[in-house]
């Protein structure tokens, strides 16, 4: 939000600093909680006036790593994707067993994964722990397209369905890296 005439108090007094593109959820910290160097963010998933705050993330920098893992994903980043939908619990394996757990910013129901942040994936899982969706992204084509090689999801978007990526570009730019 704009420090200027959008970032304010609560009616319970958290300073809400960050909000949903379409406002339905917005992130504050509790005015108490101000004066510490690294305060958590509590989400607020209802709305302002109807408040039922949790706690989002422990710091405020690890805030701000969760949502450049979810702005990434859905779109941020150069190459990405999504899919929501059932996923096989080998494909969860696998990245379980290949990447690591950002753990300060996981929780049961998404859990984030990473190799040293050139890529992420996020992975949404319901109450029975069955996995519900994957988000992933990174900068470089070349770890995107392995990421799309190693987990057989027949992804919903991906980055290269927009017209910037027509066929004949991503095709030249795959021949000039092989030759």
């Amino acid at each position: 939000m704009k420090p200027e005439n959008e970032i304010g108090f609560s009616d319970d007094d958290f300073l809400i600093f960050y909000e949903e593109n379409q406002n339905v959820a917005f992130w504050g910290i509790k005015k108490e909680d101000l004066s510490q160097e690294n305060p958590p963010i509590y989400g607020n998933y209802d709305t302002i006036e109807k408040s039922d705050w949790e706690m989002e993330t422990e710091t405020t920098e690890n805030f701000f790593l969760l949502m450049a893992v979810f702005n990434g994903t859905l779109g941020g980043l150069q190459f990405n994707g999504n899919y929501l939908g059932e996923i096989d619990s080998k494909i969860v394996k696998f990245i379980e067993e290949n990447y690591a757990l950002v753990s300060e910013i996981s929780r049961e129901n998404q859990k984030v994964y990473t190799d040293d942040f050139y890529e992420v994936i996020s992975l949404s899982f319901d109450q029975e722990n069955n996995c519900t969706g994957a988000f992933i992204g990174s900068s470089d084509q070349e770890r995107f397209d392995a990421i799309l090689d190693n987990m057989d999801i027949d992804w919903s978007y991906l980055s290269y369905d927009d017209e910037e990526y027509d066929d004949e570009e991503y095709d030249d730019e795959e021949e000039e890296e092989s030759n």
